[in-house]
């Protein structure tokens, strides 16, 4: 597509277009056919030995209708075979198109008449091209998703459901695509219960996805198929954003498509930036906590997305809790820009769950500066924290304290890293109480429903096992190793009821450790092969 854009600018004469897309370091080398053409255009007779080494049979008349409606091109000419693309409608489509060989543009000496035949060309591929695209789509609009993306076949069931305008323009729709062997492959997918079926292109069709960018380029029709494409997305993005809402969960496919739409969409649908912007922020914080490259590689262009929202005065819980978690990351890998994060966060207006998003954000960020100065910030966002009320409040406090207890034990002032852990612990199962009564209030609720990936039963238990394991932690620091192995006993009982078995195993060694430093005996063997399995 890159070739085909530079050999579109009519602003350079021919030669010095060819000059540009041959690297000089091998141009004296290399012929310019071999160099560019080699592979998609060779001349007819080496065209049909290729197709024919591919497994398709193509000489006499029906070899060249392909030769000339692919435009020499061997993978346009498989993909419209595959299509099943009928010789008469090839013929038409030769007709309306003449193809040139390559061959005949270099020796032609007219700069005119190259120029018409390169752009003659151009139309030629691009017409085989939206040849298959059409045909495709009439069979069943649902090869429209898999254009743009891996797809779950019950993904492509909610596409259906939305895709009414592809049904009133005589397109079919129907989520089942195992017919199509020839271009599709199915794959299993780990979901909610097992597995699910996964549909994505074969390999020697996956760049019909650069073709698509191509047609969105340089076709006569291309606004009407950028409509299309921007539609696809689109209804894609809400199936996947809304499977994440309401299973808690994703994929690393999902995750991936939902931010390259996103991105795609921006500055294409002004009606719907708001939404956009937040469905980016809230894939964002679910790839950096699942999928941390993902989430990294898109880090930046959500931030700036969040920012430019920020600054329009959209308020949403999505960007609180994606600063968050962008502070998170600075926090863990000892990074710096907290000044910057903080005055993002202060700028986010909102309701009481915002402010506590805040407020737990900012508190992370104290945790991690120096001596004076996180002394100073906690005792401010106390004093916002007391402002809060009922069980929001409560829980704030708790994540305050845990960062606090963080920062303590940072700067070797253990006793108060373990007074702050006991005020926690307090506070945890206060919460756990009155969850399983069912009196945690709506605002606790609503916040849970924002930000958390685990319900929020699992969330409580999974952070009074963290919290009995950090309390044990500070006791062994404090020679307290009694306690200290209460603690963790604690911790690895809560992790086993949750089946983490990575936890559990870092439990079972700190508590073969303590028993160590008690001068008893323990099975450092068994620990180790526990952890081989």
């Amino acid at each position: 597509m890159k070739t085909l854009e530079i050999l579109s600018d009519e602003s350079k004469p021919i030669d010095e277009l060819f000059e540009s897309v041959i690297p000089k370091a091998i141009k004296k080398y290399v012929m310019f056919r071999e160099q560019i053409f080699l592979i998609d255009s060779p001349e007819f007779n080496k065209f049909v030995e290729i197709l024919k080494v591919n497994g398709y049979e193509a000489e006499g008349e029906e070899g060249e209708l392909i030769y000339k409606a692919s435009a020499g091109s061997i993978s346009v000419a498989i993909m419209l075979l595959d299509a099943k693309v009928s010789f008469d409608e090839l013929r038409e489509f030769v007709v309306a198109h003449r193809y040139f060989s390559m061959e005949k543009i270099l020796k032609e000496k007219d700069e005119k008449k190259r120029r018409e035949r390169i752009k003659s060309n151009k139309n030629v591929l691009l017409g085989g091209i939206y040849t298959i695209y059409t045909k495709l789509k009439r069979e069943n609009a649902c090869f429209l998703v898999l254009f743009v993306q891996d797809v779950a076949e019950d993904e492509l069931e909610e596409f259906c459901k939305k895709a009414k305008e592809f049904k009133r323009r005589g397109c079919n729709c129907f989520p089942d695509l195992s017919d199509y062997e020839h271009i599709v492959e199915v794959k299993r997918e780990e979901w909610i219960d097992g597995h699910r079926k996964v549909y994505t292109l074969r390999e020697e069709w996956r760049k019909f996805r650069i073709f698509l960018e191509g047609l969105v380029d340089f076709h006569s029709k291309k606004e009407d198929i950028l409509e299309e494409v921007i539609f696809v997305k689109k209804t894609m993005l809400e199936v996947m954003t809304n499977e994440l809402r309401m299973n808690r969960r994703s994929t690393g496919r999902m995750a991936l498509y939902s931010l390259e739409h996103c991105e795609f969409l921006k500055g294409k649908n002004e009606e719907n930036l708001e939404w956009l912007s937040k469905t980016m922020a809230l894939w964002c914080v679910e790839t950096i906590s699942g999928f941390k490259m993902i989430g990294e590689f898109y880090l930046a262009q959500t931030l700036e997305f969040v920012l430019n929202g920020i600054e329009k005065g959209v308020s949403t819980i999505e960007y609180a809790d994606f600063l968050f978690r962008v502070a998170n990351l600075r926090v863990a890998s000892e990074g710096f820009g907290f000044e910057y994060i903080k005055s993002l966060i202060e700028e986010l207006k909102g309701d009481e769950v915002v402010k506590a998003i805040k407020l737990t954000t900012l508190s992370r960020i104290a945790s991690a500066m120096v001596y004076e100065d996180g002394k100073r910030e906690f005792e401010e966002i106390l004093n916002r924290v007391d402002k809060l009320k009922g069980d929001l409040k409560n829980f704030v406090e708790l994540h305050f304290r845990i960062n606090l207890a963080n920062f303590y034990n940072l700067w070797g002032e253990l006793k108060e890293s373990a007074e702050n852990l006991r005020r926690v612990l307090n506070l945890v199962k206060m919460l756990r109480d009155k969850l399983e009564k069912g009196e945690v209030d709506d605002n606790l609720k609503r916040f849970a429903d924002a930000t958390l990936t685990l319900s929020i039963d699992r969330m409580f238990k999974a952070l009074e096992g963290y919290i009995h394991y950090r309390y044990a932690v500070i006791l062994r620091d404090l020679d307290k190793l009694g306690e200290a192995l209460k603690y963790f006993e604690n911790a690895r009982k809560i992790d086993e009821e949750l089946n983490l078995r990575r936890e559990v195993l870092v439990h079972e060694s700190w508590i073969k450790r303590t028993i160590a430093l008690k001068n008893d005996k323990y099975e450092f063997d068994k620990l180790m092969r526990d952890a081989d399995k």
